[in-house]
Formats: C-alpha cells, sequence, structure tokens
C-alpha cells in the first residue's frame, strides 16, 4: 500500500516497473511507468497531452486479472521502451 491505493514495483531485470492499481469490475487497472536500471524510478505523468498534460513515453497503463489459483497476469501494451507489449505474471 502507498497512499492508500495498492502499489507494484518490479525491481529486477533491466526495465523496472512501478505504479498504483486499481479496481475495475473484478480486475484491476494499472497506472505506472518504467525506468531502466541505474537511472532515477519514473512515475505516471498522470495526464494526456489532449488535456493539456505532459505525458511522457515511459507511462504505463495495463491490466492485472487473475488467471488461476495463485496466479495473476498483469498486462501492459506499448511501446515503452524495448517492447510492444509486456505480460509480467505473478504466482505463489
Amino acid at each position: 500500500m502507498q497512499n492508500g491505493a495498492l502499489f507494484f514495483q518490479k525491481t529486477q531485470g533491466s526495465i523496472r516497473t512501478q505504479g498504483i492499481l486499481y479496481p475495475e469490475n473484478g480486475a484491476w487497472i494499472y497506472l505506472g511507468a518504467a525506468s531502466t536500471t541505474g537511472e532515477p524510478w519514473h512515475t505516471y505523468s498522470g495526464g494526456h497531452p489532449s488535456l493539456g498534460a505532459v505525458a511522457t513515453p515511459d507511462d504505463q497503463i495495463g491490466l492485472l486479472s487473475g488467471i488461476g489459483n495463485n496466479h495473476l497476469r498483469l498486462e501492459i501494451p506499448g511501446p515503452v521502451l524495448e517492447s510492444t507489449y509486456d505480460i509480467i505474471e505473478l504466482s505463489r
């Protein structure tokens, strides 16, 4: 939890990601940002250019959903950094 919201952070690998998860119709919407190892963590810009806000190229919007017992999938369409579609699977 961070500031009362569910927080997600991927700390390993060449591309790191972090953001907030919001519940939506039985799934979770992810608003975050990607950064590469060695640079400061980026955060979601929270805006859209058409609204007058500055959007950054590392902004991410994704969907976290359950795909089985103790198994979740976060899907993030791109392009962000080095891929066009990211899938992060979480299990325990």
